[in-house]
């Protein structure tokens, strides 16, 4: 008999545990939680984040924390410089985020990782430390040796900047681009997003997309940019702290 009552507990054990989880993976596969109060039902990792979003995070994700619009709104109000993404930009900046980061942070190993694999065949490496270090400089803004969210999704949009300026050294740069992207003549949003997408930018967003367009095109306020425009930008400088 006792023997078939810790036969009973056992099997009662595994079940649970089975149970438990079931419900921990598809915890894991959801992106933010189903709330009809939010607004916002659930997407799994299968599913496409949105047609105009390229899921462009390349690294590898992990497992994905749930979030819920609460939150998010949370990230965004924190920094006036979130403020123009929408809910599922961010969502993406924090997928690629949260693949990199350690209980919510990113440290300078993990940092120095990215860095390398993202930049490591545009640069030589005797460049590569002097580059990292400037980079981790203008990250770390409160120089906490730690990056958080709003670190992250403010300064990795102006490397991949930098690093395209690197690889559009090519003089036909500019005219390729316009032929690729654009309608032979001129870029627009899309065509901005695309050139972001051939460029292997970590991640892409239409908010990313405008505001390099408004870059390119010198604040003219017309959201096309020439061939002649994207270039004069390919040739300038930037900012020191990003110079290899």
């Amino acid at each position: 008999a006792a023997a078939t009552r810790r036969g009973c507990s056992m099997t009662a054990l595994r079940a649970a545990v089975a149970s438990f989880s079931f419900k921990r993976a598809r915890a894991q596969r959801v992106r933010i939680e189903d709330s009809a109060a939010d607004g916002i039902t659930a997407r799994h990792l299968d599913e496409p984040v949105s047609s105009e979003l390229p899921d462009a995070a390349r690294y590898g994700i992990p497992g994905i924390t749930t979030y819920t619009a609460a939150e998010i709104n949370r990230w965004r109000v924190s920094d006036s410089r979130l403020q123009e993404y929408t809910d599922e930009e961010l969502l993406v900046w924090r997928r690629f985020f949260d693949a990199h980061a350690v209980h919510g942070r990113v440290n300078f190993k993990e940092f120095q990782h990215l860095i390398k694999r993202r930049c490591g065949d545009l640069m030589n490496s005797l460049r590569l430390p002097s580059f990292l270090l400037s980079a981790w400089a203008r990250f770390d803004e409160d120089a906490n040796n730690l990056l958080d969210f709003t670190e992250f999704v403010v300064h990795m949009p102006l490397l991949e900047v930098r690093l395209m300026k690197i690889a559009a050294h090519d003089p036909i740069f500019a005219q390729r681009s316009v032929q690729n992207y654009g309608n032979g003549e001129r870029l627009d949003v899309e065509g901005v997003m695309q050139m972001m997408e051939a460029h292997k930018y970590v991640v892409v967003t239409r908010t990313d997309a405008r505001r390099l367009l408004k870059s390119i095109e010198a604040g003219s306020g017309e959201g096309i940019a020439t061939a002649e425009a994207l270039h004069h930008w390919s040739t300038e400088e930037g900012d020191d702290f990003l110079n290899p």
